[in-house]
């Protein structure tokens, strides 16, 4: 008997403690539940980022079919994280044509396992275009609209080249099979993304006036292409096996290369066998910058892109309590305000730095790189963290900017890769503007970019950094960015496109998922602004008009609906790994999330 009451008791004991167990899982659960409830219910269906989660590896990208390519390689033909980036830009180049291309260029980050390596490194790898060799700071100061469309303003394209040295150093499968999916797509064809769709619509007029725009955009009835219709571009395709088959060197100095330039000579243009011969990417150490106090370091490519100007913003806002940081997570308007104030005021200050600083780091003063560089110096950091006032919009700084801004750029996009052994590429490209030059090649197929667009003349500035000379690249924003734990760890992989709105909307979302505590996910949905060193505020229609009025009463007045003047406020990609550092080495968890902004209508993809 006495022994039944010690069993007796012993089974109330557990059952006690099992049901205090369970009410505070539960209660954990449902705090969770509500938490990420209470974040998705504010979202506007319309206005939501496609996102994805995975065990072993993900892609995210403008194109849920360029997406897959990058999947395929890494699962089924077991490539590298590089191998995988290759091969969906590749695909961006031809179902994306009017924003990527193997007429432009791009830039990596990567953190990879070299050939013969047993060791990870983080390099970035710059294969912009350069300006041709007939170029001069002074050239277009007499037309100035033939810098920015038409055959002059095309620069040597660089993205083949890239191609190749990335996957020297970093790839595992055959060179040609980076290229068949996207040859495959060239012959059988593909559906129209409605991005697709509203970029032939908002450029109609300029593609009926060229026979070989018009020949590629609109269909055999003269009617422009549609999202769900089918779009063929046999002649890129045959482009493509060529360098599939016969390597890079037939882009640069083959038969290839002769086509090119026939196809810019048609169109009045000037590029010589000597430009493409010449042309080479760029490996350089990344830019660093540390965050958290040192746990985490951000990876950046060095000028010309934007990179250090990326992690001086976000060190920068760092240097605020977190609980400042922190009020985007708040409903109430005025701290939302109190937050974006933040942001904005250090993105004018880091536009007005820009100006007279970042430029091609091949053509640059010791003095000038050391000047650069600095940006992700914790002191000077501090420094000029100090002319942001809390309350009100300052011109201190916005007397540092000079000249007029350039055009704003439409035709970028950004890819991240995660791959299964942890090596990672964040990766932008583009052809410049929308359709680039506006040039289509007859024997080639390729969209021709407008990189020299990119470049300052002297009568738009001073400043000499971005002035053009032959092979130089001109400024750029792009800013793909790596960021690694205190472990060399992938942290999270960011990068948008939308020229110097990649800059605003890179650093918005990471600001708001590292110091705002928001899902990727979450995060990337929200409205968004866009401002400069002209203190205007671009801001998403969907932006609360509360938060706008407590904008104004702290002096940003000059306020415009971003349909005024872009398509979109910048357009990201983002890969987050943090969940699955803290589930641990042998995690068999879901814990990958890959988020594709609704913007473009991409799509992760992984497994």
């Amino acid at each position: 008997m006495r022994m039944d009451k010690k069993v007796f008791v012993i089974l109330l004991t557990i059952l006690i403690i099992f049901g205090l167990v369970l009410i505070i899982g539960l209660s954990v659960g449902l705090t969770r539940d509500t938490t990420c409830q209470d974040q998705q219910e504010h979202l506007d269906e319309n206005h939501r980022s496609s996102s994805g989660k995975y065990r072993f590896a993900a892609i995210s990208s403008d194109s849920s079919l360029c997406s897959a390519v990058g999947t395929d390689i890494l699962a089924r033909h077991h490539g590298s994280a590089v191998d995988a980036a290759i091969a969906t830009m590749i695909c961006l180049g031809v179902v994306n044509s009017q924003h990527t291309g193997i007429g432009g260029g791009h830039i990596m980050v990567i953190h990879e396992q070299p050939k013969g390596s047993s060791e990870k490194q983080t390099m970035s790898l710059i294969s912009r275009p350069t300006a041709p060799l007939w170029v001069t700071p002074e050239y277009f100061e007499d037309e100035p609209k033939a810098k920015v469309t038409g055959a002059k303003s095309i620069s040597i394209p660089c993205q083949i080249k890239g191609y190749y040295d990335a996957w020297d150093r970093y790839g595992r499968i055959p060179w040609k099979e980076l290229f068949e999916p996207s040859i495959d797509l060239c012959f059988k064809g593909w559906e129209v993304t409605e991005s697709m769709e509203i970029s032939i619509r908002n450029d109609l007029s300029i593609i009926r006036a060229d026979p070989m725009l018009e020949e590629a955009y609109t269909k055999d009835n003269g009617q422009p292409y549609k999202a769900g219709d089918i779009m063929r571009a046999p002649t890129l395709g045959r482009t493509l096996q060529r360098i599939a088959e016969k390597g890079p060197e037939t882009f640069y100095a083959g038969s290839l290369a002769n086509d090119i330039i026939d196809d810019i000579a048609d169109a009045g243009g000037i590029i010589s066998q000597r430009d493409l011969a010449s042309t080479k990417s760029l490996w350089w150490s990344p830019g660093v910058g540390t965050l958290r106090n040192g746990t985490y370091r951000m990876y950046v490519a060095p000028p010309p892109s934007s990179g250090l100007i990326t992690a001086f913003i976000l060190k920068l806002l760092e240097q605020f309590p977190p609980e400042r940081l922190n009020k985007l997570k708040e409903r109430d308007p005025g701290a939302i305000a109190e937050r974006l104030h933040l942001i904005i005021e250090a993105w004018e200050l880091a536009f007005a730095l820009r100006r007279q600083s970042i430029g091609d780091k091949s053509f640059q003063t010791r003095e000038l790189i050391q000047k650069m560089n600095g940006f992700v110096d914790d002191d000077y950091v501090k420094r000029m963290a100090k002319l942001i006032t809390d309350h009100h919009t300052s011109d201190d700084y916005v007397s540092l900017a000079d000249g007029t801004s350039r055009m704003f750029s439409g035709g970028t996009t950004h890819l991240n890769v995660l791959a299964a052994d942890g090596g990672a590429v964040a990766m932008t490209a583009t052809v410049g503007s929308l359709f680039g030059s506006k040039i289509r090649g007859n024997r080639t197929g390729v969209i021709f970019n407008n990189d020299l667009s990119l470049f300052d003349l002297p009568s738009q500035t001073k400043y000499s950094v971005n002035y053009m000379y032959p092979r130089k690249r001109g400024q750029s924003s792009m800013t793909p960015v790596v960021i690694l734990n205190d472990k060399n760890e992938v942290v999270l992989l960011i990068g948008s496109s939308g020229g110097k709105r990649a800059i605003t909307s890179t650093t918005y979302v990471t600001a708001a998922t590292l110091f705002g505590g928001q899902s990727v996910t979450y995060a990337n949905s929200l409205p968004r602004i866009h401002a400069e060193f002209n203190t205007s505020v671009y801001y998403d229609e969907d932006m609360p008009k509360e938060i706008l009025e407590k904008l104004a009463a702290k002096g940003h007045t000059s306020q415009v609906p971003a349909s005024e003047r872009f398509p979109y406020l910048g357009v990201n990609q983002v890969i987050d790994n943090r969940a699955c550092l803290e589930c641990g080495t042998h995690c068999t968890k879901v814990c990958i999330e890959a988020v594709s902004d609704w913007r473009k209508g991409g799509k992760p993809d992984g497994y």
